[in-house]
């Protein structure tokens, strides 16, 4: 063994802070007021706790801070527009999942009856040539000519 791996006994471990919980102030300072003046310091002494943590601990409890003990546990009940939002996105998908669904349907059913090519295995899907678009054309300013097929 060497000697940074034995501890100095001359330095002091470093303290850690007690934390208490809400629970625990509660019952310790109703069990506090119920007792006599006299029997208050044995309590103190007992928990090693400082009269300053009472006095802290009534103040929060006049404040309501202990109050979050009467809070129902769980999840927060979520509010109406979230539940409806949340409804109409899951609606909307079923839509869309049926709207896919159809779709592939029609096409189907166009192959078969010879309205829509099948596609051709190996080669680029057949094009149907685009019909032309008008196109507008401001002779004059009281003249406007459609052209089609330019």
């Amino acid at each position: 063994m060497g000697l940074a791996s034995v501890p100095e006994p001359e330095v002091p471990a470093r303290a850690q802070r007690r934390q208490y919980g809400a629970r625990c102030n509660a019952r310790t300072l109703g069990e506090y007021e119920r007792l006599e003046s006299i029997e208050r310091g044995a309590l103190l002494r007992r928990e090693g706790l400082y009269s300053s943590h009472i006095s802290k601990w009534r103040k929060q409890r006049d404040d309501g801070a202990l109050a979050a003990l009467a809070m129902p546990v769980g999840r927060p009940t979520a509010h109406p527009l979230e539940k409806e939002v949340a409804w109409l996105k899951r609606e909307n998908a079923q839509l869309q999942a049926d709207l896919t669904t159809a779709g592939s349907r029609r096409r189907t059913a166009r192959r078969r009856r010879g309205r829509m090519p099948a596609r051709r295995s190996g080669l680029p899907p057949l094009r149907r040539p685009t019909p032309a678009r008008p196109s507008l054309r401001v002779m004059d300013f009281d003249t406007i000519v459609i052209f089609v097929g330019m």
